[in-house]
């Protein structure tokens, strides 16, 4: 019996030798992490054969053996990440926090109404914008391949990743991301990006994320998708009712696609509406829909030096995000 045992040994040992070898190969589906320091990061990545830029900002207090909050902060039409790093507050909140902020660049469409080149976030109904037969790049896999190369250079929490956008990015969360990765984010907020009347489309995400939206009611974009002159009304009843329920038609496809009831509570004071939705089929919910319309408030992401009522949208956000993070 023992003169076999070199034939019994034999494919052990070979399958010991080819997992080693295999171990050793380098993964290709593997991500590769980021070379990163405290403070701001610009970083270039290939996806879908265009070249996408976007910026990281670590916190100095960032501690590699705690999860950590992530959020995305999406610009505006014309805008780019470097600008809403400068100009917003998230930077200051990271630092305060210890929360990492992403800053990505859409890319440059010809857009008809400018006649010229801005950068567009793919948000539902873009194409309408654009000259016939342009082909529109989804920046969904953008984000995606952004999250990759964050988690695997960072401690990322999993429950607590955020988006946040402005004008033509708020709309990118509410019309793509909260519908698209509604498994990736717990919550999604934004300012300014109520420019017109749209559809959403026939589709409802698996998980309903609690959403957070603030209006100026002088936003100049917002009155002139209007076709309107006035202010919005501040009040949930006038706010509805202006030209013939146009705004109304746009919060009721939000809620409709969110599966929430138009079933809404209004709180008010001098500077500020907030309109809450939190029921679905009747039953009050955990997730919560919020439309918050400010006084005097021009197309800004707010923050105390652009708005009459000194509103910091960063805070409020924040705030609404950390009472919406997923379920561990």
């Amino acid at each position: 019996m023992l003169k076999h045992w070199p034939l019994i040994l034999l494919p052990i040992f070979l399958f010991i030798q080819c997992t080693k070898e295999d171990a050793s190969k380098p993964d290709k589906n593997r991500v590769s992490p980021l070379e990163w320091q405290t403070g701001k990061n610009a970083y270039m990545m290939e996806v879908d054969s265009v070249e996408r830029q976007y910026i990281i900002h670590v916190p100095a207090n960032y501690d590699s053996t705690r999860p950590t909050p992530l959020v995305f902060m999406f610009h505006g039409s014309g805008g780019t990440g470097e600008k809403m790093y400068n100009v917003t507050e998230w930077v200051a909140k990271s630092e305060e926090v210890g929360c990492i902020v992403v800053f990505p660049t859409a890319l440059e469409y010809f857009v008809l109404s400018k006649n010229g080149e801005q950068t567009k976030w793919s948000k539902l109904n873009l194409v309408a914008l654009l000259p016939p037969g342009t082909k529109v790049k989804d920046d969904v896999p953008f984000v995606k391949a952004m999250l990759e190369k964050v988690e695997a250079t960072f401690n990322i929490d999993k429950a607590r990743i955020f988006a946040t956008g402005f004008s033509n990015g708020e709309g990118f969360c509410r019309t793509r991301l909260a519908l698209e990765m509604d498994d990736v984010f717990a919550s999604i907020t934004g300012a300014g990006g109520w420019g017109g009347p749209f559809a959403m489309r026939d589709i409802h995400p698996e998980t309903v994320l609690s959403q957070y939206y603030i209006l100026g009611n002088r936003d100049p974009k917002v009155l002139e998708g209007l076709q309107r002159k006035k202010p919005i009304p501040m009040d949930a009843k006038g706010f509805f009712e202006i030209e013939n329920g146009a705004l109304k038609f746009q919060v009721e496809n939000v809620t409709l696609a969110n599966r929430f009831d138009f079933e809404y509570s209004e709180e008010s004071n001098a500077n500020h509406t907030r309109i809450h939705f939190q029921k679905m089929d009747g039953v009050e919910s955990k997730e919560q829909l919020t439309f918050h319309l400010i006084k005097g408030m021009l197309h800004k992401y707010p923050k105390p030096s652009n708005n009459p009522a000194g509103v910091s949208g960063v805070k409020i956000f924040w705030d609404f995000h950390m009472k919406h993070i997923k379920e561990r």
